[in-house]
C-alpha cells in the first residue's frame, strides 16, 4: 500500500472517530489507518484514543484498541486519554481505558501536579477509577496540599466522600492552609457535608476510646460505611 493511501485512511479515520462512526472507522482502519498515528498539530489537535475519550465514545476505544491502539498515547504536552474520560465524566469510556491499561498516574495541570481522582467530579467516576486499585487516595499535590476526599468536600459530594473513605482516605490530614475537608466543607458552606464528617469523625473517636488497647495499636479502620 502507498503512503498516499494509507494518509487517506489516517484522515479518514480521525474524522470518522470524531463523528462517532464506527462503521466507518472498521472500514478506515481495514483501509490501512494508523491507529497509532503521531500527533501532527497541523492537522489533528488529539491523538484518535484522546478524541474517542474525549467524546465518551467507549465503543470507538473499544475499536481502537482491538486494532492496536495504545492506550497511553497523548498529543504532545497533552493529558491522556483517560484525562479526558474522567474530566468529562465518561464513565464507561474511563472503565474501557482502565481496563486496557490506560496512564493513570498524576499529571501536570497548571502549576500543580493532580492524581485522577483530584480531577474526577461524579461519583461514578470516582468509583470506576477506585476499581481499578491503582491510586493513592491520600495524594496531595505539593502546591495546595489539597486530598481528593478534600475536593469531593468542597462540592459536598458526600457519595463520593463516603467511597473513598471506603478506599482508605484519611479525614485528619490538612492542606496548605490547615484544613481538613471537613473544615473545607464548612468554607464552601457545604453543611450536610461538613455534618457528615463531623459525625464520622465523632464515631471513629467513640470507636477508639471505647476499643482494647491491644486491638488499638498499630491498627486503621478499613470497615466499609
Amino acid at each position: 500500500m502507498d503512503y498516499a493511501a494509507i494518509q487517506r485512511a489516517t484522515a479518514a479515520l480521525y474524522k470518522a472517530t470524531a463523528d462517532k462512526d464506527h462503521a466507518a472507522m472498521r472500514e478506515a482502519i481495514a483501509a490501512g489507518a494508523v491507529v497509532n498515528a503521531p500527533h501532527d498539530p497541523h492537522r489533528y489537535s488529539r491523538t484518535l484514543v484522546e478524541q474517542a475519550a474525549m467524546n465518551g465514545d467507549a465503543e470507538a476505544l473499544r475499536i481502537l484498541i482491538a486494532a492496536g491502539a495504545d492506550t497511553r498515547a497523548a498529543r504532545s504536552g497533552g493529558e491522556g486519554p483517560l484525562y479526558y474520560a474522567v474530566h468529562y465524566g465518561h464513565v464507561e469510556a474511563a472503565r474501557v481505558l482502565l481496563k486496557a491499561g490506560a496512564y493513570g498516574g498524576p499529571i501536570r495541570l497548571g502549576v500543580g501536579v493532580l492524581s485522577m481522582l483530584h480531577i474526577a467530579k461524579t461519583p461514578e467516576i470516582v468509583e470506576a477509577l477506585l476499581e481499578s486499585k491503582g491510586f493513592d487516595v491520600n495524594y496531595a499535590p505539593k502546591v495546595g496540599g489539597q486530598t481528593a476526599l478534600m475536593l469531593a468536600a468542597d462540592r459536598g459530594d458526600i457519595r463520593s466522600m463516603e467511597l473513598l473513605i471506603q478506599a482508605g482516605a484519611e479525614t485528619w490530614r490538612t492542606d496548605a492552609n490547615g484544613n481538613t475537608a471537613r473544615q473545607r466543607a464548612v468554607l464552601c458552606r457545604r453543611h450536610e457535608a461538613a455534618a457528615w464528617l463531623e459525625n464520622l469523625e465523632l464515631r471513629d473517636a467513640l470507636e477508639w476510646k471505647t476499643r482494647p488497647a491491644a486491638e488499638a495499636k498499630g491498627s486503621s479502620r478499613s470497615k466499609s460505611l
